[in-house]
């Protein structure tokens, strides 16, 4: 029998290894945790659950940017359905009532006037795009102050937030796929 097995210690002995320690001198793994698998290992990954927390720490920021960019499509859609430049900004500045946020529309609709004032009939779609986007994200933090002031939910967590949210979160999970694999009590390896 050889040394190593006399004392319990197997081959771990051999190596210089301590009792309850891996070869080469790290410790396991405990059960009940994650491991990525894939190119780099655990450091080079794509690391699904960490994309996942990463997203969860901005999704209000993502989604307050994903609303500006429907709001300037949409803006788009009215100036090159409209007759002229002037006209179209005539029929945005008539669409900018926002009745469906409800009382924190006169927010809205005060941060509209301003960047509308400031687009000319001229103006290109990337000059319209930066000036809308920092209305519509300044409406949405100026409207999510007020609704923390009074107590109420935050934009994020009302049902469209949320589905921004699962539909987000499925797109980084299947990118993660099999990448992140649980590991349970018995040792073995079970995908997620």
């Amino acid at each position: 029998m050889p040394s190593g097995e006399a004392n319990g210690r197997g081959a771990e002995a051999e190596k210089g290894s301590a009792p309850g320690e891996a070869a080469g001198g790290n410790p396991p793994i405990p059960s009940g945790t994650r491991r990525v698998r894939g190119k780099g290992g655990r450091k080079g990954g794509k690391g699904g659950r960490k994309k996942e927390k990463e997203f969860l720490d901005v999704a209000d920021k993502a989604f307050f940017h994903k609303v500006a960019m429907t709001v300037w499509r949409e803006a788009e859609e009215v100036i090159a359905a409209a007759a002229s430049p002037e006209e179209g900004l005539r029929t945005l500045h008539e669409l900018g009532e926002f009745e469906e946020r409800g009382e924190f529309a006169p927010l809205w609709r005060k941060n509209w006037r301003e960047a509308l004032a400031q687009i000319s009939p001229d103006s290109t779609p990337p000059d319209r795009l930066g000036l809308l986007l920092e209305a519509v994200k300044k409406s949405m933090g100026e409207e999510d102050e007020a609704r923390a002031q009074s107590g109420r939910a935050r934009i994020i967590d009302e049902k469209e937030g949320q589905k921004f949210i699962d539909f987000t979160l499925n797109r980084l999970f299947e990118e993660a796929g099999g990448e992140i694999e649980e590991m349970d009590d018995d040792g073995d390896d079970d995908e997620i």
